[in-house]
């Protein structure tokens, strides 16, 4: 079954072990990916974290194996439902961008239910908080790790209540209003 921009407000995963963390879409160097690889790589992610990357690779860097990673990389961008089997898949999106100040995949994963991990900048300090995901301070060089650690010690109750409020704060930007609104949301404070 296919979530669209238009019909997919659905239900993830219940909150089970190992906590599954979805990053994707267009593998790019702007997006902060290598610190979220090397978080994983290097061990320091938790032990019942894993990573669920998927996308094209447009990075340079050769992405090698890792057992807390689990690597859907082609040539190739997503196909829509390809991307909602992903993000349907996880428990958390994680957003690592250094700098950008928007991203699509935020709405896309909040209209699944999904709640996201994102620095607390941008548009991201606009729509998320802590009833529907997890922001860090991004000059904080372990600010992306304890999003991660306290994603993974997170009650059962309490992401519920996130799932909840992810779709709720998905159905309050519809697709034709939210550039709109969140340029203004993102520009104005």
């Amino acid at each position: 079954d296919i979530i669209t921009r238009y019909d997919g407000h659905v239900a993830v995963p219940a909150l089970t072990y190992p906590i599954r963390f979805f990053s994707g879409g267009m593998l790019r160097p702007y997006k902060g990916l290598d610190a979220l690889f090397d978080l994983f790589q290097l061990g320091n992610a938790p032990a019942n974290a894993r990573l669920i990357v998927a996308g094209r690779n447009d990075m340079e860097a050769v992405l090698p194996p890792c057992e807390k990673i689990e690597w859907h990389i082609s040539g190739e961008i997503l196909s829509e439902a390809e991307f909602f089997q992903c993000v349907r898949s996880s428990h958390f999106t994680i957003l690592p961008y250094p700098r950008s100040l928007t991203s699509g995949m935020l709405l896309y994963s909040f209209s699944c239910g999904t709640p996201v991990i994102a620095p607390n900048y941008g548009h991201f300090k606009a729509l998320i908080t802590p009833s529907n995901g997890f922001l860090y301070d991004p000059q904080d060089p372990d600010g992306l790790a304890q999003a991660i650690e306290h994603a993974c010690s997170i009650e059962a109750g309490r992401y519920e209540r996130m799932r909840k409020n992810a779709l709720e704060t998905a159905r309050a930007y519809p697709w034709q209003q939210s550039s709109k609104r969140l340029f203004s949301q993102s520009f104005s404070s």
